[in-house]
């Protein structure tokens, strides 16, 4: 066979493989590398490659390792020990990875880019010496052409499994640049990526030893502090950071955000206030600033800032759908349902929908909330959101006392969707209340028969076991294995208390009515605690307590059968 054609379908079958199997893109080999060859060599070169490339679209990689790596010692090009390396490590085989990549350093001894795979594969193959030397050389290349070569070490070693080699190694690399502030800062932030938060807090401790103003070091410093459990000394060294270097967008950013994560929402608003003064018009700024307001019931200022973001056409469905949010929190309910009424096809789309039902329904009008369920059904075709829309319909007919329509259209929504727990659960909260307590436990148990530790048909079930029945030890059992699952969730403690009251066990069932008013502001908890302290003997504290709860609620029903209870 002619050279020159050895070369051309040697070329051809590399950039046939630029696109192949293992999407690992390198250039066409060398002609001097072909050319020095002699027929037989080139013709069994070819072969290699050949039988490479085609087991490898077979999905027979070991066979195309094998005949790569061959291909790789027999051939002078780098790009065929290039190809051979990254071949090998798409087939997982890190061995021939290492032996390929060994090969392509020889041929090839200043490419950074061998560097960085042999210093991956000698720390994944626990040759931690040798991975190192390999590092170091990476970071010195980049230090000659001031790029950031103690990150690229870092971004290298923070997908490795196992955190201990990969900090010893990163450990060992910025030891031979002990001046270099750059290198504790990657230290740092690859303890913190790895999970080790105290290494991060001692190499960006050093960092700022080295440099004290270093922006970097401080963020990464307060990030370590955070993961730590420590967020208050985070927010210090921001805080102090800022003093000097008010001005700095990404200090003042990395702060607004540990606000936002320690719940301190004011004080991340006067931060993300500034930052949207400074920029006006940056949409992200806009958007959490929005939030941030709505979170804390400043309602015309994030209607502001959701008008301003508005105009950029941004988020737009988004956008829309809080401005209802803000009108309906604000009681402009006509607005509200404008707002929801304009939101897009997409993700708010469907909550949209709920919030115009529910506020149909808060103005009396529970048939019209109905009709518009029922046509927003029509359009909706996965069954998620159909479920949840029969179900919407369900607490809404619940809500105004039409318990049979709800049974009846829990009925009709089962035949289509007969084992769909969150059906039947609205079933039996529906059959509860229409006295039918048969149907209730029978679909509580129909959820427990495919789920047994659904803890929300446990606690239901154990709930209404005690309250309506006199099977107390059945319902403690229930309500006790919910509680297991979660034990601090105020609904189940609330049901253990109430169930602990039924067995006489008033001391207990005071200590968890009370940790689950502490949860929540529910008024049914209220009435199950002031119930308690009637028992007790406890009355003006019981009517203290009732009271609170008929100030908020003064037409719910429960607490009005309390209130009969407490009169003389």
């Amino acid at each position: 066979m002619h050279r020159l054609t050895v070369f051309a379908i040697g070329a051809l079958l590399f950039l046939s493989g630029c696109a192949s199997f293992a999407q690992t893109p390198v250039e066409s080999p060398d002609p001097n590398a072909f050319a020095s060859l002699d027929a037989e060599r080139a013709s069994r070169l070819l072969y290699q490659i050949l039988v490479g490339e085609i087991a490898g679209q077979r999905g027979e990689f070991d066979v195309s390792v094998e005949h790569y790596l061959q291909a790789a010692r027999d051939s002078h090009d780098p790009r065929v020990a290039e190809r051979a390396a990254r071949i090998a490590l798409h087939a997982g085989n890190r061995a021939a990875a290492l032996a390929a990549a060994e090969r392509w350093s020889v041929l090839q001894p200043n490419d950074n880019d061998v560097r960085q795979l042999l210093g991956v594969l000698y720390v994944q193959l626990d040759r931690l010496d040798e991975g190192v030397e390999q590092f170091v050389q990476v970071v010195q290349a980049a230090r000659d052409t001031e790029s950031e070569g103690f990150m690229i070490v870092a971004s290298l070693l923070s997908r490795e499994r196992k955190a201990e080699p990969a900090l010893t190694v990163m450990r060992r690399v910025i030891e031979r640049f002990p001046d270099d502030v750059r290198g504790q800062v990657a230290l740092a932030r690859l303890a913190v990526q790895l999970g080790e938060p105290a290494a991060g807090v001692q190499a960006a401790e050093r960092a700022l030893t080295l440099d004290p103003e270093l922006a970097d070091a401080r963020m990464i410093y307060a990030q370590a502090l955070s993961r730590l459990g420590e967020p208050e000394r985070a927010i210090a060294a921001l805080s102090d950071a800022l003093e000097a270097r008010p001005d700095d967008r990404d200090l003042r950013l990395a702060r607004a955000r540990l606000y936002v994560q320690m719940s301190r929402y004011d004080e991340a608003r006067t931060d993300f206030e500034r930052l949207v003064a400074a920029r006006p018009d940056d949409r992200d700024l806009l958007y959490t600033l929005a939030l941030l307001n709505l979170e804390a019931a400043h309602y015309p200022e994030a209607a502001e800032y959701l008008q301003r973001l508005l105009k950029t056409d941004w988020r737009r469905d988004e956008t829309l759908y809080y401005l209802g949010r803000v009108a309906e929190a604000m009681a402009q309910s006509d607005e509200a349902i404008e707002w929801y009424g304009q939101v897009g096809a997409g993700d708010f789309w469907l909550d949209a929908q709920f919030h115009i039902a529910d506020l149909m329904n808060r103005a009396g009008d529970v048939d019209a909330a109905r009709q518009h369920l029922a046509d927003v059904r029509a359009e909706v075709e996965d069954d998620n959101g159909l479920l949840r829309l029969y179900v919407a319909e369900a607490h809404l007919l619940r809500g105004s006392g039409r318990y049979q329509e709800g049974v009846e259209l829990m009925n009709e929504a089962l035949r289509f969707y007969p084992e769909a727990e969150e059906l039947l659960y609205a079933r039996a909260l529906l059959a509860e209340r229409m006295d039918d307590l048969a149907q209730a436990e029978a679909d509580l148990r129909a959820i427990l028969s495919r789920d047994p530790d659904n803890t929300t048909a446990l606690n239901a079930l154990g709930y209404t076991l005690t309250d309506r029945t006199d099977r107390h030890e059945e319902a403690y059992e229930l309500v006790r294995r919910a509680l297991d699952q979660r034990p601090d969730d105020a609904a189940i403690l609330d049901s253990m208390g109430w169930v602990l009251y039924h067995l006489g066990r008033h001391d207990e069932a005071e200590t968890h009515l009370r940790r689950a008013a502490e949860l929540s502001d529910d008024t049914e908890v209220a009435g199950n605690l002031a119930s308690l302290l009637w028992a007790m003997g406890r009355h003006d504290e019981a009517r203290a307590i009732l009271d609170g709860a008929l100030a908020r609620e003064p037409d719910n029903r429960r607490l009005l059968q309390v209130r009969e209870h407490f009169q003389p």
